[in-house]
């Protein structure tokens, strides 16, 4: 395995006298005259090429962060499998790609999670389903294209990758769903249980009362607002308002835009708790540009989206042992796979079967396009599910009579 230096850098690998003398080649062709006038970026690599195409996601990091895994991917397979620069990619070659990444060699798969550049990284947690290589295939396919207009490439291969046929031909093993995020929703007795959980936590402490109410305060947020965990992570109390008696949250949101949190009196209450706990006032001033949510004993210090995310699955691990000593199997299954994203979905599920509008959802959840949308109205289907399921319990309860 190449040996992986830097945490801001690609990796750098040692080539073999082949791969130098095919880079020193690649050099060449792009130190043409027609490729000096026609190039829009200063690269001369494809590792450099990466590099450019991050740079345009500095304002969204978590978007960047998405990228930068799946081109770090791409590259270790064009250097160290295909033995290709990105030039050179033929259509053939990316269907190795994908097969590549369903079954990734056993030395690549370890810790995703450690620093990028430290030995104990790795580029694969486990082998990607179906739906992680079509969502990698279309990060490198919108990378190639960007190259092609920055005049780094002549053609983008992936161009011929048909993925809508693609997407719908699971291969054997792979969970095949409809493209519907309600999926991801809690149920309300899923939700009793995190709520059960967190009356439960101790609070005999100034500590132990601070992460309580910190725990709660976020559970709440996410699950009535719809709010993404980058955006809570960010959000500072300056930035809640009251106009119309009505409380809102503004926010930096994905791309970042200004999105809106609608706060309901129950946040409001956890808030008050929360910051009476870490020894602020209740209520902000305007001045007051205090993290929403902070680090425990340390109010003016804010917290990463990681950590918000591991204050929630903490919260759903110990809910779902909870949901597991009441027998409750539906509910501990989903809490043990529920995330930050899923209190999102939850929400903005629960706003779409509660209304039927569009409009309403869409704004709520903050969607781009209503398509994104349309995928939390079930009403159709579970409409659907109550007229037919009956007929066959019925008949098959009568002939078992």
């Amino acid at each position: 395995m190449p040996a992986f230096k830097g945490t801001d850098q690609l990796p750098t690998v040692v080539y073999d006298a082949v791969d130098q003398e095919e880079a020193t080649r690649n050099r060449l062709e792009l130190d043409t005259t027609h490729r000096r006038v026609s190039l829009a970026i200063r690269v001369t690599n494809d590792e450099e090429a990466i590099d450019a195409y991050l740079a345009e996601y500095r304002e969204s990091p978590n978007t960047r962060r998405l990228y930068a895994k799946e081109l770090r991917r791409f590259l270790i397979w064009t250097r160290d499998f295909a033995h290709r620069r990105f030039a050179h990619l033929m259509r053939d070659d990316l269907r190795d790609f994908e097969t590549w990444m369903r079954s990734p060699p056993d030395h690549l798969i370890g810790d995703t999670r450690a620093p990028y550049g430290h030995e104990e990284w790795r580029p694969f947690r486990a082998p990607l389903s179906h739906d992680s290589c079509h969502q990698a295939l279309r990060v490198v396919a919108a990378f190639l294209d960007w190259l092609v207009q920055a005049g780094y490439l002549n053609a983008n291969p992936m161009g011929l990758v048909r993925q809508k046929r693609r997407k719908a031909r699971a291969e054997k093993g792979d969970k095949v769903r409809p493209a519907t995020v309600s999926r991801h929703g809690l149920t309300l007795e899923a939700i009793s249980f995190i709520f059960q959980h967190l009356a439960m936590l101790p609070r005999a402490t100034a500590e132990e009362n601070e992460t309580a109410a910190r725990a709660e305060l976020v559970i709440q947020i996410l699950l009535t607002t719809g709010a993404r965990r980058s955006e809570l992570a960010n959000a500072t109390v300056n930035n809640l308002v009251c106009e119309n008696n009505r409380w809102r949250l503004h926010v930096i949101a994905k791309g970042g835009d200004v999105g809106t949190l609608q706060i309901g009196d129950a946040v409001i209450q956890a808030l008050k708790t929360y910051n009476t706990c870490r020894g602020l006032p209740e209520l902000p001033h305007m001045r007051d540009n205090h993290p929403v949510i902070a680090q425990i004993g340390n109010p003016k210090q804010g917290i990463s989206d990681n950590m918000l995310y591991r204050i929630v699955k903490r919260v759903m691990g110990d809910a779902a042992k909870l949901a597991g000593k009441h027998g409750a199997d539906n509910a501990k299954n989903q809490l043990e796979q529920a995330s930050t994203h899923w209190l999102r979905h939850t929400s903005i599920s629960k706003i779409a079967d509660t209304s039927g509008n569009v409009r309403m959802t869409k704004g709520f959840g903050r969607h781009s396009s209503a398509d994104t949308t349309l995928g939390y109205l079930n009403t159709e289907s579970d409409e659907l599910h109550d007229q037919v399921t009956p007929v066959f319990d019925s008949m098959i309860a009568s002939l078992k009579k």
